[in-house]
């Protein structure tokens, strides 16, 4: 069962007999069968440590960060849109050369990544299509 002696001691002596019935009822099984039977029994509620596992991993798959996915109200902005924003955000500064490099290097990157976005939905389109 890959649990020590000591663990099984710990636990109530219900269920330490039903554990004893359980494995008595299933002793000409294979070892798979004997193993997901008495892991249901420990656990008590019916799940075995597989499903727990499996419910864990499900879990944190949701909780990782997925690929962002644009809406179509969302939309590239241009380099003046990301300018304006800059000057209401730093009004009382002046707009260096190396600002502007800056803006325009992250107005390029939302441009190519939205190009290639497009580029992407429209080769799944194709790949899907009978």
């Amino acid at each position: 069962m890959n649990t020590t002696i000591g663990t099984l001691q710990a636990r109530p002596d219900e269920i330490q007999l039903a554990l004893c019935k359980t494995y008595t009822d299933f002793w000409l099984c294979d070892d798979a069968s004997i193993q997901r039977e008495l892991d249901r029994v420990i656990s008590v509620n019916g799940r075995t440590v597989s499903d727990i596992q499996e419910h864990e991993k499900i879990k944190t798959q949701k909780k990782a960060p997925t690929a962002p996915t644009q809406d179509s109200a969302e939309k590239v902005r241009t380099f003046a849109e990301l300018f304006e924003n800059y000057q209401r955000r730093n009004a009382n500064d002046y707009f260096t050369r190396e600002a502007h490099k800056h803006l325009a290097e992250i107005a390029r990157r939302r441009q190519s990544t939205e190009q290639e976005r497009t580029i992407q939905t429209e080769e799944l389109e194709r790949k899907n299509r009978p």
